[in-house]
């Protein structure tokens, strides 16, 4: 509370050291306008009287206890008088910028982060296919976050993965890397992190959420598959990826497909940040500017669910037997 009040008294030292007329001290300033409409006085003060020192007296409370200008309700209240165009005639300009500075700061609106979990395959499909994968999906431990600080080990300059790593998980597995990470202004679930991946991919209802499709560059292009499957995109945009403290700006080809994920960061995204990948510790580091070692943990019980999708809807093709 001190250090906020301070700046009435860092004012006037650095005025009197600059050989110019100070502000007046707010002792003085209450003398003179004490008896004005719009000087509020406070409540009673809090604590037992017969504790505080009468040797200190505050004209603004009435009360013993403390001088007048070391009151920090009245330097709380002459603040408000400041910005209601009372008493500015006391007040340095510095002092008087400074809460027009502050009041500027804590008027700018928060930036908003939301939290995108679309599941895009259909609603039938969310149920899973067998009781074992079920249990499976229970026994994980949902370790969705993003930590920073792992310590780099100085003969070790080589980022790696030990048996230690392995804690928590459910073993044996044979899970993929999805993970929740910030995309902009939004926390994006079911991101399946693919080295197999030449391409950084979004689907459309993702990016419809976070409010950016007009930034969409309608420019169609052909992504082909492992198997020669050829899906053609709606357009491409470029998105800050968080994995902090280190924000990187990737291009992601956008498209409008069912699947059971929101969306994919390839290698364009992995080679971007340095990043080393572990299927099998379901983590992925990599490292920080100035120092240390940056990880995201994946969440293996969602990477199970949206197998599980994936295996339901493949079931529901058909296939012809030629002879």
């Amino acid at each position: 509370m001190a250090e906020r009040y301070a700046l009435w008294d860092d004012d006037r030292i650095a005025a009197k050291k600059a050989g110019k007329q100070a502000d007046h001290p707010t002792k003085q300033i209450l003398a003179q306008v004490k008896n004005k409409p719009w000087v509020r006085r406070p409540p009673p003060m809090r604590g037992d009287p017969s504790m505080r020192d009468t040797n200190k007296y505050c004209a603004f409370q009435g009360e013993h206890g403390h001088y007048t200008n070391n009151c920090n309700t009245w330097k709380r209240h002459l603040e408000e008088l400041v910005r209601d165009g009372h008493c500015t005639e006391f007040v340095a300009k510095k002092a008087i910028q400074q809460i027009e500075d502050r009041d500027a700061v804590a008027k700018e609106p928060p930036q908003k982060v939301i939290r995108i979990n679309t599941i895009l395959a259909d609603s039938q499909e969310s149920g899973l296919t067998t009781k074992e994968r079920k249990r499976k999906i229970v026994q994980t431990t949902y370790v969705s976050q993003v930590t920073t600080g792992v310590p780099v080990i100085a003969d070790t300059p080589i980022i790696g993965f030990q048996k230690k790593d392995l804690i928590g998980l459910d073993l044996p597995h044979n899970d993929a890397l999805v993970i929740c990470i910030q995309i902009e202004q939004a926390v994006i679930e079911r991101v399946h992190v693919d080295e197999g991946s030449a391409a950084n991919i979004l689907q459309l209802s993702v990016i419809q959420q976070m409010g950016l499709e007009p930034k969409i560059s309608k420019l169609a292009r052909s992504l082909t598959g492992f198997n020669g499957a050829t899906s053609i995109t709606v357009g491409t945009i470029d998105l800050d990826v968080h994995s902090p403290p280190v924000v990187c700006s990737q291009t992601f080809m956008v498209i409008d497909e069912v699947s059971p994920y929101n969306g994919i960061l390839g290698r364009p995204w992995i080679s971007k940040i340095e990043a080393i990948t572990s299927a099998l510790h379901q983590k992925i580091r990599y490292p920080i500017p100035g120092g240390g070692i940056g990880q995201i943990n994946n969440d293996q019980a969602m990477a199970r669910r949206c197998t599980a999708q994936g295996l339901k809807k493949s079931k529901q093709v058909q296939f012809t037997l030629v002879m």
